[in-house]
């Protein structure tokens, strides 16, 4: 998987209920840090979505799927909650990907967990 794709997976995730919370926009920063994809390669990805060139990439790689999803649920619970319309598109991919419902919510569960005790410090 390109790291590219993963961000365009994750700005289509983030961008599906029309809005990006600092803490959202603070996430992607971070991760294109961690890609080593710079600010213009993110603002490039938002003019794509915006010209409806958004898409979410299906890893054939089991690692790939789980860190896909990995990505894609720190994203929507960056900002502490989850919209109805990321939530919709997150169990879509999880479907496409082959991962259980079980596992997605466990995931979910944990990174929620994790999100709210870190803000609580």
């Amino acid at each position: 998987m390109e790291n590219i794709d993963l961000l365009h997976s994750v700005v289509s995730m983030l961008v599906a209920d029309g809005q990006l919370p600092p803490q959202e926009s603070e996430f992607l920063k971070g991760l294109c840090r961690r890609l080593n994809l710079s600010d213009a390669v993110l603002e490039d990805v938002f003019g794509k979505f915006e010209q409806g060139d958004a898409y979410v990439y299906l890893p054939q790689d089991e690692d790939e799927r789980k860190q896909l999803l990995n990505y894609l649920i720190q994203a929507i619970v960056a900002d502490g909650k989850v919209a109805p319309q990321e939530r919709q598109l997150l169990e879509a991919v999880t479907r496409r990907l082959g991962i259980s419902q079980n596992d997605f919510q466990d995931m979910l569960n944990v990174l929620l967990c994790t999100d709210s005790e870190d803000t609580t410090e």
